[in-house]
Order: structure tokens, then C-alpha cells, then sequence
């Protein structure tokens, strides 16, 4: 578990996550919500951060991520993880980036709502020949307040991420309501990072998306920084980084890449740019999106994942990042969620032939 500040940045702000007694109580009754799932209001209860004050207040809360027909396997790992919880506290959506129409049924059978997003609207000067479709998982984001309009906290979560523990959902939508402004989300400091590579391969790493994305000044400014993660946040309607953010996704795509997987990353790291540049963010331990192409994670006796250091703490959110290079680690090390066990024996064998080679981030 992490448990120390991990930059100057974070240092004013401090981690937010550990086992701190913090509670929730969500109130039933549903409202009419949407195309997706209905919310309930929430009772916020937080006696660490509050010192015992409870205080209560209407919420939409919507649950978004997106998928193609080809990663449809993975949202259906993530949907089920979620959706006894899910079905009272969030409404649910997916943004159709390629769905056939058996996804999309399905989808619906479990109270999702299918959205598109038109890139061509919202993001302007777009090099298409080096964005595929899957490319709107990442560019839809800073749009979602517009897509989706009525909500007050939004929560964004990558395809390839499953919830071992959904307190991370009421933690997250908690936190967004009462940091308005800032974004919240993890840092990418993990074990992993820290014990099995090499730190300066994540510098240099950064410092190259830096310089592609915006310039060397910036790139050196904000390389060592440690890098936050956008496959799993929140952020209420009324915070200023949508715009910013935004603002920031039209400069970068703008400009040439040297290296194809930088487009990949243009959205998460002008998201950085934005939040470090104007403090705009609430850093959560990361154990709540843990990046598991660290290598650092294993199993209990029980099944469930952890860390595989001491003190060997319960992941809360899986996160199969670079699903395409590590899919036959996450296979063989039975990461998926439930094992594997959600998808039919057929359709689990099918799905491990299809990422035998990988060839896309």
C-alpha cells in the first residue's frame, strides 16, 4: 500500500484512500434519470474528513465508459462487478465506439445506456489518419458533461477495469461533490513502479509525451511529476477542468508525433498538463486503480487480487491496462474478473486466440 505524498504537487493536497473509516449511507428512492440506470439520492457521511458533521444533498450521479465490439469481453467484466451497485447509486452508459448489435442487446438487458460520441463536433483539427475509432474512448472524456447532460458527478472508467470492491465508486462520487473544482483520480505510484522497473524509464517516458504533446519547457517542468491516470476518475459538472481540458486535447492533437503511441496518450496527459498546472486535482491512493502491468499483484488463498508486497492489501480496482501487449499474462494469471468465469468456456477460448499476437496499445 502507498502511503507516503509521491511530489510536490501532491504534497499540498495529501492521499486520499487508506482505510480511513470513511462511510456512506445512500438513501433509497429512485428518480427518473435517463436512458440508463436509475440513481438514488446520496447521504454523505464522512467523519475523518468532516470531523463527524453529516450533511445530505441530492445527487445524479453517472457511471460512463466506452468499448468496441473487439473489447465488448472486458465491459462485460466491468459491468457485472458493479451492477447490484450500480442499479441504486449510478446511472450506467457506454459509449458505442464499434458495438455489434448483440452488444448493444446486451448492454441493454443489464440497464445500460448506449451514447455515441461525434469527434468531429467536439475536437477540431483532428489528424484522422492516426486516430481509429477505439481513439474515442480517449477523446469522448472532457465531452461527457456535454454528452450527457443533467448529471452532477460524473464518473469516467476505462473498459479495461473491474471493481473488486465498489467502495471505490462511493468514494470517488463523494469526493467530486465535495472538491467541486478539482478532478479526482490516482496517481500511477504503485508498487509496481517502484520496485519492478526502472524510474527512469517512467521519467524518460513522460518527458518524451511532454515534449510531443506541448514543449520541452513543459516536459521538464512536469516530467518527474508523478503521472495521473484518467482510466478511472470524477469530476462534477461545475469543475472548470472540463474546459480546460478540453482547451488543452484541440493544442495537443494539433501538433505532429514522432511516436504513434503518443496520440494514445494525449488525452490523459493534457489532463495532467491541466490539473498540476492550475492544482485542480485530488490524488487517491492507488490502490483504488491499480495498474496490473506492473507485475506487482497476485492472488489469496481466496481468490481475490493484491499486492504482492507486504502488507498484501486488497486491490479495490483492477485495472488490465495495455490489455492488447499483456493479454496473455492477464490469462494465464487469471486476472479477469471472476477468472474469467463470466464468459462462457467457448467464448473465453475465442477471446484468448484473438490476443495471441498484440499489435495496439
Amino acid at each position: 500500500m502507498f502511503y507516503g505524498s509521491v511530489g510536490p504537487a501532491l504534497d499540498q493536497v495529501g492521499l486520499i484512500g487508506r482505510d480511513d473509516g470513511l462511510l456512506f449511507r445512500w438513501l433509497a428512492g429512485k428518480r427518473a434519470c435517463g436512458p440508463g440506470l436509475k440513481s438514488r439520492p446520496m447521504a454523505h457521511h464522512l467523519p475523518n474528513a468532516s470531523r463527524g458533521t453529516v450533511f445530505t444533498m441530492q445527487t445524479r450521479c453517472a457511471f460512463v465508459f466506452a468499448t468496441d465490439a473487439n473489447y465488448f469481453f472486458l465491459a462485460k467484466g466491468l459491468v457485472l462487478s458493479i451492477e447490484e451497485r450500480m442499479r441504486s447509486l449510478f446511472d450506467c452508459f457506454v459509449v458505442d465506439i464499434g458495438l455489434d448489435d448483440a452488444a448493444r442487446a446486451w448492454f441493454a438487458a443489464h440497464g445500460v445506456g448506449v451514447v455515441r460520441f461525434d469527434r468531429k463536433r467536439h475536437v477540431y483539427f483532428l489528424p484522422e489518419e492516426h486516430l481509429p475509432p477505439y481513439a474515442d474512448a480517449q477523446l469522448c472524456r472532457p465531452f461527457l458533461r456535454e454528452m450527457l447532460s443533467g448529471y452532477d458527478i460524473y464518473l469516467w472508467c476505462d473498459a479495461d477495469f473491474w471493481f473488486q470492491s465498489c467502495d471505490g465508486m462511493a468514494l470517488f462520487a463523494e469526493l467530486a461533490l465535495r472538491h467541486q473544482e478539482q478532478a479526482v483520480l490516482c496517481p500511477e505510484h504503485h508498487y509496481g513502479l517502484a520496485f519492478t522497473r526502472n524510474q527512469k524509464s517512467a521519467v524518460d517516458a513522460a518527458r518524451l509525451w511532454y515534449g510531443e504533446i506541448f514543449d520541452e519547457g513543459v516536459a521538464e517542468a512536469f516530467c518527474h511529476l508523478p503521472v495521473l491516470n484518467s482510466g478511472f476518475m470524477a469530476l462534477h459538472r461545475a469543475s472548470p477542468v472540463w474546459a480546460l481540458w478540453a482547451k488543452e486535447i484541440q493544442r495537443g492533437y494539433r501538433k505532429k508525433k514522432r511516436y504513434a503511441f503518443t496520440w494514445h496518450v494525449t488525452e490523459q496527459m493534457a489532463l495532467n498538463y491541466v490539473v498540476y498546472s492550475h492544482h485542480l486535482f485530488v490524488p487517491v491512493d492507488p490502490i483504488y486503480n491499480y495498474p496490473c502491468a506492473a507485475a506487482a499483484v497476485g492472488h489469496r488463498e481466496d481468490g481475490k487480487v493484491i499486492v504482492t508486497y507486504p502488507p498484501y492489501s486488497l486491490l479495490r480496482g483492477v485495472h488490465l491496462l495495455s490489455f492488447q501487449r499483456y493479454a496473455q499474462s492477464y490469462f494465464d494469471g487469471r486476472f479477469l474478473y471472476r477468472h474469467g468465469a463470466y464468459l462462457e468456456p467457448e467464448e473465453l477460448a475465442d477471446v484468448r486466440r484473438r490476443f495471441e499476437k498484440a499489435d495496439r496499445p
